[in-house]
């Protein structure tokens, strides 16, 4: 791969876009996640790596209004894309830092390029102070398929839509190794609760989430008012795997340590358990 190519044709692709439209202070939903540096092309990786000892100073967490990285947080001050006639599918971003007793801003470009099997994140850092390229691979439950070590378990099961066998009675997943559950009873009036906990033994990364839910159309909603000043939404969407959605990424530290993560959590059927080893 030609990086000085790949570097200059995303920075001439953004100059050439002078007609730009600026967003609130988020990145477009396609750019949010974990993801990991490209060190090779056989490299796998999973969303719950984040919250695991498999969570290095390669990845990152992509969240609406900023980015996590290993020892450092970088807020978005502005986002902006090119109009449509003109846009290339690249946002240029502002941000500012802070880690390891340092502040810093940073300005990058960056795009979402189809190279391999899985789609890549060029971020291309226009900052005098730091400038360079980075290229990083979107980690989830399409990177765990190609996995040589994943590739029974993506094979059974994980295809199906759960949300069929999940009516009346309790149903419970865990990730022993993961140190994470999640559990939700369904009434026989159609009234739902779950709860979910993430107690990592080894990293001491904790998230814990409870209450009562609403059906909808993807899955279930978890509504916290109990804070005034902010109401926090949980989305539990349920199709081939069960994963977690804020509608304020912010509101996600109410519910979990540092760098711990409800989000990036995924289960698939195959983490489906006969009972709750949490109550």
């Amino acid at each position: 791969m030609n990086i000085r190519a790949l570097n200059n044709s995303l920075i001439i692709g953004i100059a050439v876009l002078a007609p730009i439209q600026c967003l609130a202070a988020n990145v477009p939903e396609r750019f949010t996640g974990v993801w990991q540096a490209i060190e090779n092309e056989d490299q796998a990786c999973k969303a719950s790596d984040w919250n695991s000892d498999r969570h290095t100073d390669t990845h990152i967490k992509i969240e609406a209004g900023l980015v996590r990285y290993h020892e450092s947080e970088c807020r978005f001050k502005s986002v902006s894309r090119p109009k449509v006639e003109f846009d290339s599918g690249a946002v240029h971003v502002a941000m500012t830092c802070d880690g390891e007793g340092e502040r810093w801003t940073q300005t990058g470009i960056w795009q979402i390029l189809p190279l391999g099997r899985n789609d890549t994140l060029a971020m291309v850092n226009v900052s005098k102070q730091r400038p360079g390229i980075s290229l990083y691979r979107k980690c989830g439950g399409e990177n765990a398929a190609v996995a040589p070590k994943n590739t029974t378990r993506a094979a059974t099961g994980e295809a199906g839509d759960m949300r069929a066998a999940m009516r009346e009675g309790r149903h419970c997943f865990a990730q022993k190794d993961e140190g994470v559950e999640f559990s939700l009873s369904v009434g026989s009036s159609g009234s739902a609760s779950f709860s979910v906990d993430v107690a990592n033994p080894r990293t001491k990364h904790l998230c814990s989430a409870k209450g009562t839910v609403a059906e909808t159309a993807q899955g279930w909603r978890y509504v916290d008012k109990s804070q005034p000043t902010e109401v926090c939404q949980i989305d539990i969407e349920i199709s081939d795997r069960i994963r977690f959605r804020f509608a304020n990424e912010s509101c996600e530290r109410r519910y979990c340590g540092a760098r711990a993560s409800i989000s990036s959590l995924e289960f698939s059927a195959q983490d489906k358990k006969e009972s709750c080893s949490r109550k």
